[in-house]
């Protein structure tokens, strides 16, 4: 009797959707705790402390670069054309997301003089880079939930913690 409830839930959307989504803040934290695990064994004190910098920083650009499109598009996915939606909403925070980063690298060494190094033509594109990726992955996630297609998202995060082993070669570049 119990196990034909749980089957009545799972195929429910709004269960299958809340797991997804549940599973995905997990998945996220756990990596999150093993990709710091990870750098802190391989990288200085230092380097953990600069690269936490940048992707506080590169999270605080992607926020200001939303301008509440991601609402927007949970709002009206359902209710505009699909397409027409995601493709403005990622248009605009792409765009947005350029001149916020721009503006970032631009003002870096106001916030920390470690930080400085990404006014350097190469970085700074580097950063762009990020910053637009970011941007990207951040909105397609949203348009995920608002299609309530969550476990897409989970697939979209699975897919991003490939970027931990990445650690271990990388260790060989610094700034």
């Amino acid at each position: 009797m119990m196990i034909k409830n749980l089957l009545k839930y799972a195929k429910d959307p709004l269960y299958t959707n809340s797991f997804f989504m549940m599973l995905t803040k997990v998945f996220n934290a756990a990596c999150g705790f093993i990709f710091w695990m990870v750098a802190a064994k391989f990288y200085s004190v230092k380097d953990v402390g600069v690269a936490t910098a940048l992707i506080s920083s590169l999270s605080l650009v992607i926020l200001f670069s939303r301008f509440g499109f991601d609402f927007a598009q949970i709002r009206f996915i359902n209710i505009k054309d699909k397409d027409k939606v995601i493709n403005t909403c990622l248009t605009m925070t792409t765009i947005l997301s350029v001149v916020a980063g721009i503006i970032y690298i631009v003002w870096a060494d106001l916030f920390s003089e470690n930080l400085s190094f990404i006014q350097k033509p190469e970085y700074g594109v580097i950063f762009l880079v990020f910053v637009i990726m970011n941007s990207i992955v951040s909105t397609t996630g949203n348009a995920f939930i608002a299609l309530r297609n969550a476990s897409h998202l989970f697939y979209q995060n699975i897919f991003l913690a490939s970027r931990i082993p990445l650690l271990i070669p990388l260790r060989s570049w610094e700034v």
